[in-house]
């Protein structure tokens, strides 16, 4: 696996005693195919998107957050549809994780325009878990630690030969990020999944509800207000947007329930 690699690299590399042949042994464990293809795929979906992205969250950002808060409400059929039966210890856990991520949303900008370096690293760190948390994206997580922005226009100026020394460093820094988020969390989080399942999916409901606080596309001068407070004129392609993004997010998530059910079924 390429995360056995990466432990085993930095674990030779900080102790500096290994012998060459380990280093050898641990590369033969990549993936290369799948590592890869991720990468090739990562950067052309950046690099195709980030100026389409950074444009709509300038000029359409009521839009775009109405659009992420379908999808987000939409996927806590997710975490929610595992808890069937849900105790009482999950449902504390629920409703803890809501109350705790929903104060500290408070205490974050929506939009941070000169993040610090270590939040840029701790960025990179908790946004790669959106690969393996079910009804989770990466994008998701930068999102409502108000790194999505930033780090958008860094990409974008970078492909467009643009990018400042400081945006440059900032995106090597939340590639270590990245890099070290993947080999921290690939374990934990196979554990978690294997042995805490259900306490897993009740915080993660609760982080998916608190974060409707980020994404609340409502607002007057920038500031939130209650849907009914704005006019019908701005309040309709809002709830259309959500509506519209929540449906395909439900029709995806049954499409994808349905192919497991089939592979699944006991074949004659």
């Amino acid at each position: 696996m390429t995360c056995r690699f990466f432990f085993k690299t930095i674990i030779l590399a900080g102790i500096g005693k290994k012998r060459r042949s380990d280093i050898v042994t641990a590369f033969k464990t990549i993936n290369l195919h799948f590592a890869v293809l991720l990468g090739i795929g990562t950067v052309l979906a950046i690099g195709l998107f980030s100026g389409i992205m950074s444009t709509l969250l300038d000029e359409h950002t009521s839009k775009v957050y109405a659009v992420f808060m379908g999808i987000i409400l939409a996927s806590l059929v997710i975490p929610f549809r595992e808890l069937k039966g849900i105790t009482i210890e999950e449902f504390t856990l629920t409703v803890v994780s809501f109350v705790l991520w929903f104060v500290l949303f408070g205490l974050t900008p929506s939009e941070i325009e000169h993040p610090h370096p270590l939040l840029v690293y701790f960025g990179g760190i908790v946004g790669i878990t959106g690969l393996f948390l079910p009804g989770v994206s990466g994008s998701f997580i930068l999102l409502i630690l108000g790194l999505y922005h930033y780090v958008i226009d860094s990409v974008r100026d970078t492909f467009r030969f643009a990018t400042t020394s400081d945006q440059l460093i900032n995106l090597i820094i939340f590639a270590a990020g990245l890099a070290t988020g993947f080999m921290l969390s690939v374990k934990l989080l196979r554990y978690l999944l294997a042995h805490q399942y259900r306490y897993l999916m009740a915080f993660v409901g609760g982080l998916m509800l608190a974060s409707v606080r980020v994404l609340w596309p409502f607002t007057a001068g920038n500031q939130p207000v209650a849907p009914w407070e704005i006019t019908t004129a701005e309040l309709v392609p809002l709830v259309l947007l959500s509506v519209f993004s929540g449906g395909i997010t439900l029709y995806i998530a049954s499409r994808a329930d349905l192919k497991d059910a089939v592979s699944n079924s006991p074949r004659r």
